[in-house]
């Protein structure tokens, strides 16, 4: 029953999470920045986050130190990025660093 009751917490609570979430549109990673307080940063090429989250801050992804996946997330992009991949991320809110926020990436797809 434990299980039970956890599985279904988590899955309203990813509702609630991704409520405001979006795909940025497909673009290719222009730079690649490691942020002592964000994390790791993505600049993409002529792409938005989804503007329904209200970041000031619309191409540029964060990818945060905390993801369970970061290792992985980053090196996906890295590989992107010396690749000239498209890429796209999954964004599901904004974080603040100083006076501006940034979408944070919870996911990334690349396609050559």
């Amino acid at each position: 029953m434990y299980i039970f009751k956890s599985a279904v917490v988590g899955w309203l609570l990813m509702f609630a999470v991704e409520a405001s979430a979006g795909f940025t549109t497909w673009a290719k990673i222009d730079q690649v920045v490691v942020h002592d307080h964000l994390g790791v940063m993505l600049v993409l090429n002529h792409s938005e986050a989804a503007a329904s989250q209200g970041c000031i801050i619309k191409n540029q992804v964060v990818i945060s130190p905390d993801h369970y996946l970061f290792e992985t997330a980053v090196s996906l992009a890295l590989s992107a990025f010396h690749a000239e991949s498209t890429a796209r991320m999954w964004t599901t809110k904004c974080v603040t660093s100083g006076s501006h926020t940034y979408p944070q990436a919870t996911r990334i797809d690349i396609k050559k």
